[in-house]
């Protein structure tokens, strides 16, 4: 979309100061300024896990075994697809069916 978006008339290119490795930058000092907050790349997650009646995501267990608690917020980059096989219908049973009728949906 944002190629055919260059053709229109007034429209201009810009880029940041530093290319796009500056925006990847600017997110992980956002982050990694808050004590106690910390930035996890290229980390394996093989689920996720909820609190009592899975309304809210708590942590994660990683490939390998360990498990991360959060104490805030998980935040994650995956696609709905991915996030989907990492939520069991057990622990978030709402959540699940929320992602499974958003992925049957057309695109």
């Amino acid at each position: 979309y944002m190629l055919s978006d260059f053709y229109r008339d007034g429209v201009c290119l810009d880029f940041p100061v530093g290319g796009t490795e500056s925006i990847i930058g600017a997110l992980v000092r956002g982050v990694t300024k808050h004590r106690g907050c910390e930035l996890m790349l290229n980390t394996h997650v093989d689920e996720l896990l909820f609190g009592e009646g899975g309304g809210r995501c708590t942590g994660v267990r990683l490939k390998g075994g360990r498990t991360l608690r959060a104490t805030k917020a998980v935040v994650s980059n995956a696609d709905l697809w991915t996030t989907r096989k990492l939520v069991g219908e057990a622990a978030a049973p709402a959540l699940a069916a929320e992602l499974d009728q958003r992925i049957g949906r057309p695109e």
